[in-house]
Parts: C-alpha cells; sequence; structure tokens
C-alpha cells in the first residue's frame, strides 16, 4: 500500500491523501475510502462511495447518534476486526445502527454495540426495501437491546449469507433475529445467544421465509421458528 499524507480537515481531498476527519483514498480510482476514529464519519464515507465502493474502518471507537443508512448497491463496510467498534451513543428508541436498502451489500470484521438504555435495533430493514445477497461475515452485534438482525419483508431478499458472526446479548423480548422474506440464503455457524432475565422468543426466526434457506451449525440458546420448508440442522444449544 502506498504511503498515505495528512493535510487539514475540511480541505478537498487529493489522491493518496487523507484528511483529518473522513480519510478518501484514491476514491474515483479504486473507490475506496480509509476513516480512521471521527464520529459520524461512516456516514460521510458511505454517501461518497460509489456502486461497489469499500468503507475500511480502522481501529477505534465510532460513535453514533443517527442511523448509518445504506442506500448504494454493492457497498463493503470492512472493519479491522473487533477493534472496529460502532457504538449508540444516543440513537433514538425504535432507531436502529444500520438500516439498509440496497443490494450486494458487504458487512465484515467490525463491532456494532448499544448503550444498555436504547432499544435499538443492530442491522434493520423496513417493509420494501432491499437487502439482496447481503453478506455478513465476522460482525459481532452485542447489547442493542432490540433485535440483532430484522429483515421486513421484501421481494429483494434472496441470496443472503451471514457467516462466522456473534449476536449477543440483544433483545430482552423477541427474537433476538427476524427474517421475514429470505429465500434461497444461508445462515452458517454463527452463535446467537440472549442473557436477557426474560430470554428471547427465538434465536432465528424466519417468518414467511420460503424454501431453499439453509440454518446450519448455528450455536443457538434458543429454537428456529417458522420452519416452512427450509433446511434446519445441526444447531446445538447452549
Amino acid at each position: 500500500m502506498r504511503e498515505l499524507t495528512t493535510f487539514t480537515a475540511g480541505t478537498k481531498a487529493k489522491s493518496s491523501e487523507v484528511n483529518g476527519n473522513t480519510t478518501f483514498l484514491d476514491p474515483e480510482q479504486v473507490g475506496i475510502y480509509y476513516v480512521h476514529n471521527y464520529d459520524n464519519d461512516i456516514q460521510t464515507a458511505i454517501d461518497a462511495a460509489a456502486t461497489g465502493g469499500n468503507v475500511v474502518l480502522g481501529v477505534g471507537t465510532y460513535n453514533i447518534t443517527t442511523p448509518l443508512t445504506i442506500t448504494t448497491d454493492g457497498i463493503k463496510i470492512i472493519g479491522s476486526g473487533n477493534g472496529s467498534l460502532i457504538k449508540d451513543n444516543g440513537l433514538i428508541n425504535t432507531e436502529c445502527m444500520i438500516s439498509l436498502d440496497a443490494d450486494y451489500v458487504t458487512l465484515r470484521d467490525f463491532r456494532l454495540a448499544g448503550n444498555d438504555t436504547d432499544k435499538v435495533d443492530g442491522i434493520r430493514t423496513t417493509t420494501g426495501e432491499d437487502c439482496g445477497a447481503l453478506r455478513m461475515n465476522n460482525v459481532r452485534i452485542h447489547n442493542v437491546n432490540g433485535q440483532a438482525i430484522r429483515l421486513e419483508p421484501s421481494t429483494n431478499q434472496f441470496s443472503v449469507n451471514i457467516q462466522a458472526c456473534l449476536l449477543a446479548n440483544n433483545d430482552m423480548q423477541y427474537n433476538t433475529t427476524y427474517f421475514n422474506q429470505l429465500q434461497d440464503s444461508q445462515i452458517i455457524g454463527n452463535t446467537i445467544i440472549c442473557t436477557g432475565a426474560a430470554g428471547a422468543q427465538n434465536s432465528i426466526a424466519l417468518g414467511a421465509s420460503t424454501g431453499a434457506n439453509a440454518v446450519i451449525g448455528n450455536t443457538l440458546d434458543d429454537g428456529v421458528s417458522d420452519l416452512g420448508a427450509n433446511t434446519v440442522a445441526n444447531n446445538p444449544a447452549t
């Protein structure tokens, strides 16, 4: 990787330079936007990225007061592992941390954390919004006090793939994850647990999701509901 230089926040980002808030690296050429531990700058990078652009999070805590909203197809948010933390810093109850209305989005290698007070969801679509071919890998969602993942009914909820994620200490009342119209999707090898006193109704609720979905090899502390014609197997209880 080429050496990056810094310049004063507020000036226009040039090729191979980084500004003091949102860090852009050759966005016109390679579509990569680096963000280094500055509150709310993730949304700035998301908005700047074109279809297929990468938003790369450095190690640090990113406090958000409004949901991160993704409406451009193909955006990838890529963290640096557990050291990249997106944290609720005063979201309004019933909001979510990441709102999706785009296809082919990738979320990878970062944490989402609530504040134990606000009842917000982790990752959510609302009715009619798209999330086709959503890819989630090594994302940890904890302490959001809502549902870790909630995908409402949509005709574009195909080929979703969620693997190697940890969804813990979420949702005191409802299903920990809720998928309403999944098609040809995979939920494989995740750990989904709730330690609230009331517990979750189910670790995974498939709602009106139709056949050809695979829910396999997840470690759960509760069951899977609305099985339908989906393949559900080898999901041991904690």
